[in-house]
Order: structure tokens, then C-alpha cells, then sequence
């Protein structure tokens, strides 16, 4: 019964995430990623990856211009800036 709870959260959570139109912060975990050159781009949440249990939380973005040839990319939690 408790994981329904966890998974009632994480749909929850991935249905008020999603569709927002965010732009993408400096982060430490971006370095990591060495996505520094995507700070300051804008874009929309297409898939939340934030649940607790994660180890990177993160999101599925679909950027408003192309980078490096692909519109989605996995941005760290922390990289994000809703609008």
C-alpha cells in the first residue's frame, strides 16, 4: 500500500511538471553532465524524472531550438528555472 502512495505522488507530480516552460541554470550537476552550454536556453517538461528514489532527478526537456542536432535532453533538477 505505501508504494501506491509513492506512485500516486510521482504521477502527481509528473502531471504538474509537465508542459511547463522552464530555462536551464548553472548547476554543478550540469558540469558534470557537460551541458554548461546549454544555460540560458529555454524549452518545455516533456517527462519528469524528479522522484525521490532517483539518483539523478532530473527532467526529459524539449528545448526550444535544437542543440547539437537534438531538441530533448535530461536536465538535472537543479538546472531548472520554470517561467
Amino acid at each position: 500500500k505505501e508504494g501506491w502512495k509513492s506512485l500516486n505522488f510521482y504521477t502527481l507530480n509528473n502531471q504538474i511538471m509537465n508542459n511547463k516552460t522552464i530555462e536551464i541554470v548553472d548547476s554543478e550537476k550540469l558540469g558534470e553532465l557537460k551541458l554548461k552550454n546549454l544555460i540560458g536556453r529555454t524549452g518545455c517538461i516533456v517527462l519528469s524524472l524528479d522522484s525521490g528514489s532517483r539518483r539523478n532527478p532530473g527532467y526529459i526537456v524539449m528545448l526550444d531550438e535544437p542543440f547539437e542536432g537534438e531538441y530533448e535532453w535530461f536536465i538535472p533538477k537543479d538546472s531548472i528555472k520554470t517561467l
